[in-house]
Parts: structure tokens; sequence; C-alpha cells
């Protein structure tokens, strides 16, 4: 979905909702822009169309009106390119919102709703590609941590698949969804880092093994850093072991300054873990693991995210 705002009082306006057709959405003020960006979303947002036309790049006093405005637009849409529709010859302002971080610039002639819409479609393009890209990239990671952790890959696919419910659930958008799925399927990554020898030893670690395993949020963190799209995938796989109580790792963090994510991840995980044969135990009846997952409530798990799940898992039985 593109979500274009143009003034309302543009002479092109009904021109432009006839060109921008559905599913990408108009909007008439900054203010609906700002509070469209802020609901919960059923689509993914691709592009935000921001028009400056009327908008200096300059203040009397010196400020940047048009950095400012993309600077909340960024903040609000941190995946979405930003397309400023500029009066024609408004260099200035179109220098501004390049810097800004906008994507591409547009005069807004009257043209402008046919170059706007090629425009967009390229965009849309360009997403798809990424997204192809991130997902072969993801399931190659997924498969490769499934084999050296000895698990069946559907354990993973399970564990994503009921976070997202869950996720759903309690309100997280389309956007964060999408890097959600990817944190949850490499909720190990960091565990590539971690010697094989380790990972795969039968008896009990050593203290020092014990100090090598709990370093792999950390790897997890830094391979993620490495590529940009995935960089807002981090929170599951850095913060999955922390605990609501702040005795978790690796960084002690205590209730809500865990991500949500994490938070939904690590009860999610539990549950599976709990529900699923193991070399060293039977699994547990569902009764068994809904009674524990509960009494973890307000110590490991945060209560809201228990609540929420065990709803989930009501809508499943």
């Amino acid at each position: 979905m593109v979500i274009v705002h143009i003034d309302a009082g543009d002479r092109h306006h009904e021109l432009t909702a006839r060109d921008i057709a559905a599913p990408h959405r108009l909007v008439e003020s900054l203010a609906d822009l700002l509070q469209t960006l802020q609901a919960p979303q059923q689509d993914l947002i691709e592009a935000v169309v921001l028009d400056v036309s009327a908008t200096p790049a300059q203040d009397c006093a010196g400020a940047a009106p048009v950095s400012n405005q993309i600077a909340v637009l960024r903040s609000a849409a941190p995946d979405a390119a930003i397309v400023a529709l500029v009066a024609p010859g408004d260099a200035a302002t179109a220098r501004q919102a390049l810097d800004a971080g906008a994507a591409r610039c547009v005069e807004k002639n009257s043209c402008y709703p046919a170059t706007l819409s090629g425009l967009l479609d390229g965009l849309s393009h360009a997403r798809r590609q990424i997204d192809a890209a991130l997902d072969a990239m993801t399931a190659a990671w997924a498969a490769q941590l499934s084999r050296r952790n000895n698990e069946r890959e559907d354990h993973l696919q399970r564990v994503t698949s009921l976070t997202l419910r869950v996720a759903q659930t309690m309100g997280i958008s389309a956007d964060e969804l999408r890097y959600i799925r990817y944190g949850a399927l490499l909720h190990d990554l960091g565990k590539l880092a971690v010697p094989e020898s380790i990972l795969a030893k039968p008896g009990p670690l050593t203290d020092d093994e014990w100090r090598i395993v709990l370093t792999h949020p950390e790897h997890a963190r830094q391979m993620l850093s490495a590529v940009p799209h995935l960089s807002r995938a981090i929170d599951i796989p850095y913060a999955h072991h922390e605990r609501w109580d702040g005795t978790g790792y690796p960084r002690g963090l205590r209730g809500e300054q865990i991500p949500l994510a994490a938070r939904i991840f690590a009860v999610v995980d539990v549950w599976d873990t709990l529900c699923s044969d193991r070399p060293y135990r039977k699994r547990w009846s569902p009764e068994r693991v809904r009674e524990h997952v509960r009494a973890l409530a307000g110590t490991s798990f945060d209560p809201a995210v228990v609540d929420a799940f065990l709803k989930v898992l009501d809508q499943l039985d």
C-alpha cells in the first residue's frame, strides 16, 4: 500500500485520485497522514507521498520544515520510501527533501499524476525484489540453523506462525509483523558463531562452554546489523532470552524494556519446546504446559503476553 498526501485545494486532486488507484490511500492533510501511519495497517506501507509544494525549504527563522516533516514520516514508517511533491522549479525544497531522506522528488505540474503513478509502480516492483531476496536469505539461514541445532524445520515454522498470531492479537502492525517473522525464523542465528562441538555435546556443558553459548544473542545482533534490510528483525534473536523480572541475558532487561516481539516469542518458544519430544524427556501434555506458562507470568514472562497467548490457544483448539 502507498499512502499519498495531496493538499485538498489542489486543482489536480481529482485527477490524482483517479490515477492513484486502490489499494493506495489518499489523505488531505499532514495530520491525516500521520494518523493513517499510526493506525494498525492490514497491508505493508511501501511508500509515502508527501506534498510539500506549498512548503518553503526554510522558514523565516531559518528552520527547515520540509526536513522536519520528512523526519517525522521516516520515524512513523521507517521502511517506506518517501516521495516528495515539490512546486515546479523549486530546486531548494527538492534538495532539502532529498537531503532529509526522500527517495525521490516529483515536480507538481499538470503531468505529475501520471509521473507519480509510474514511479510508485517502480517502487512497488523494487520492494517485491527486496522482499524476495530477504525471504531467500532468511530461508537459507533457517535451514542451516535447523541442521546445526538438530531441530526439525517444522519447529521453526510452528513457533513463527504462533508468534505472528499472538502479535496480531496484540495489535502489532503489518510492517512490524514482517520483521517479527524474520526474527522468529532466525531466533538462534547467533548459534552459527558457536562451535559445533559445544552445540552437539551429549553431556553437560562446562562453565566456559556455557559462557560461549550465552554470547549467541550478541552474535545475532552483529550479524543482522550488517544487513540493512534485516536490522529491524534484531529484537527476537537479541532479546528472547531476557526475562520479565530482569534475570535473563544478555542485557538483564526488565519488564517493558524487553521488546514486545521478544516477549511474545519467549512464551511461544517455551510452549513449543515443552510440547515436543526431546532426547532427554518426553513431551508434556498441553494442559501441563498451559499451567507452566501461566505460572511463569510475572517472572519469566510478560503477564499481558501470557494472557494473549492463552487466548490464541483457545481459538486454535
